[in-house]
């Protein structure tokens, strides 16, 4: 008999660049939809910059809730730790 932990599925963390790539759309298209730049998209799949709050709402409702802000956060850790 399994434990409610162990049957839960760790649900794998989504980029902005792998929801770009996988929905086949280009970074100014998804720039669009957010209300924002090309180049901000382009800095945040970099990581050179990160979502304020508002931008972070913007892409999550953007991306279907797919691209959540702990997405950020646990990308960011792993540059940390490389």
């Amino acid at each position: 008999m399994s434990t409610n932990g162990q049957q839960l599925k760790l649900r794998k963390v989504m980029t902005l660049k792998e929801y770009i790539q996988i929905n086949r759309i280009s970074q100014a298209r998804f720039a669009r939809r957010c209300g924002i730049s090309r180049s901000a998209i382009n800095h945040f799949i970099a990581g050179r910059r990160y979502p304020n709050p508002e931008t972070m709402r913007r892409i999550l409702l953007a991306s279907n809730g797919e691209v959540k802000p702990n997405d950020f956060f646990n990308e960011a850790m792993l540059q940390v730790q490389r």
